[in-house]
């Protein structure tokens, strides 16, 4: 496990260095499919209809619109709720960072709706857009995780020493990382057919799915059998991300619908003004 790297005898720390990177893959993402579909929100409309604006400040209305649903999807829910959630259970899960991480998906969805209002865009197709950027994110992650030895698995006779724990452990960061890239081939694939507000109960039930096998390998204590707190919330989130693509199968085109209408509504009193 690599802990720092030095740039002109400045000492980086990997963990923050990767995270940046994460952030970054996250916003780029959203980015260019907001680029790629043509989804545009309030600012690039107005643009649309200056003829004299030109496509490059499309482009930065397209890239405001990327960083104020990435604020909105991930940096606000971590910020406020987030935290104090995952400190509910810090002692009872053994002090792992994973309900931190459970509980950034159960607060995106109250914080998505109203940043994809702000911008006047269907919120549910925006965030089925954007839902595979997460798992690219998560890749970066789970590496910076590794670097920092954070998170560790089991102590094994093979694997990578751990410098905090003076160990040698099986590298479930990697596994995880692994897991996340190909959750996101797998949301890339689907995502082509998939029903409006699917993508992101899909993702859900993926992650946890994957997550709860993943767990076994943690260095984590069991409370129920073989099975540790994390896999009690990787059933949870299964059930719900279940339950939500039925829903979001039967009334999500329904609901983007109805958004839709109503910033028709808001645009055309604006212009009118």
């Amino acid at each position: 496990m690599l802990r720092y790297l030095n740039f002109f005898n400045y000492r980086n720390f990997l963990y923050d260095l990767i995270n940046y990177i994460s952030s970054l893959a996250l916003f780029l993402f959203i980015f260019m499919q907001l680029k790629k579909t043509g989804t545009r929100g309030l600012y690039s409309r107005f643009l649309l209809r200056n003829k004299d604006a030109g496509s490059r400040w499309h482009s930065v209305a397209t890239a405001a619109e990327a960083l104020i649903l990435l604020l909105f999807a991930a940096a606000l829910p971590t910020w406020t709720f987030t935290r104090p959630f995952s400190m509910l259970f810090y002692d009872f899960t053994g002090r792992t960072g994973a309900v931190l991480y459970f509980g950034c998906l159960l607060f995106l969805i109250p914080f998505f709706l109203p940043g994809a209002f702000l911008l006047g865009v269907r919120p549910l197709k925006t965030l089925d857009l954007s839902v595979p950027g997460f798992s690219l994110s998560l890749i970066y992650f789970k590496l910076a995780c590794f670097c920092s030895g954070c998170c560790n698995g089991i102590e094994t006779d093979y694997g990578f020493f751990n410098y905090r724990t003076k160990r040698v452990e099986f590298p479930v960061q990697l596994v995880e990382s692994a897991e996340a890239l190909l959750i996101f081939f797998i949301l890339m694939k689907v995502g082509k057919k998939a029903k409006t507000g699917t993508m992101f109960p899909l993702y859900l039930v993926l992650y946890s799915v994957m997550r709860f096998f993943s767990e076994f390998f943690r260095a984590q204590p069991d409370i129920l059998g073989p099975l540790k707190c994390v896999h009690l919330f990787c059933i949870a989130g299964a059930l719900l991300g279940s339950a939500g693509f039925v829903l979001a199968e039967k009334y999500g085109e329904r609901i983007d619908s109805a958004f839709a209408g109503l910033y028709l509504r808001i645009e055309k009193s604006l212009y009118k003004k």
